[in-house]
């Protein structure tokens, strides 16, 4: 079933993909002109909601990272709904702020697979929601041991 609000003279997935583009620039107002003033930004632990919440977020991740690299393997899209499968790499060079604390930098380089899926109104991104292997991203960190084959 196609969406309803989706606007025919604009392509959701290109919303999307210029988002990403933002992201693996460290481009904060860039992110931030793509969103909605009333977005709202959902991870696997909190939901950030409006332009003031969404810089806190990104200004606390981008200073954790560098070398970000997000890319698209694949995007599919139904009206205003878009899903992204993505790969990202990138290093944890500075501090993390989380729910459960700072996690100080460890220099090391991740990656993860991940899924995003997006609601675009017009030509502004409303709705996000990321799906990260969260347990994976503390394992490559050296924050949790990762876990060993089965013996055969």
């Amino acid at each position: 079933m196609v969406d309803q609000k989706a606007d025919p003279k604009v392509d959701p997935k290109s919303i999307i993909i210029q988002a990403i583009k933002a992201i693996n620039s460290h481009d904060i107002e860039g992110c931030i002109r793509l969103a909605s003033p009333d977005c709202e930004f959902m991870s696997a632990t909190r939901t950030f909601r409006g332009h003031g919440e969404l810089r806190t977020l990104m200004e606390n991740y981008f200073s954790a990272t560098s070398d970000t690299q997000l890319t698209v393997d694949r995007v599919l899209a139904d009206g205003s709904t878009v899903v992204v499968e993505l790969t990202d790499r990138e290093s944890h060079t500075g501090n993390l702020k989380t729910q459960s604390g700072v996690i100080p930098p460890t220099g090391k380089r991740f990656t993860l697979s991940g899924i995003v899926v997006a609601t675009v109104e017009g030509d502004r991104i409303v709705r996000w929601r990321e799906y990260w292997d969260r347990m994976h991203f503390v394992q490559q960190l050296g924050l949790m041991p990762m876990r060993s084959s089965p013996s055969a």
